[in-house]
């Protein structure tokens, strides 16, 4: 593709961006398919019962978050 075409309106180069790569996205479907591999999902009930792992709580909307990021490209 012709560089020249890969600068957005506003002067950035868009040959870099995480949407054109796809950089992020593929971490995000990557990340995804390790957490179902490694059953992520019974480590976070289980930690979440503890004060130390409140944090996880909100385990299912980081989830959903990533799946919308590795459908974003």
């Amino acid at each position: 593709m012709d560089e020249e075409k890969l600068i957005a309106f506003y002067g950035r180069y868009c040959g870099a961006c995480h949407g054109f790569t796809g950089t992020v996205t593929d971490l995000a479907r990557d990340l995804r398919k390790e957490l179902r591999r490694s059953r992520y999902d019974k480590f976070v009930q289980f930690i979440a019962t503890y004060s130390f792992g409140k944090d996880f709580e909100n385990y299912e909307a980081g989830y959903k978050a990533l799946g919308a990021i590795a459908l974003a490209n």
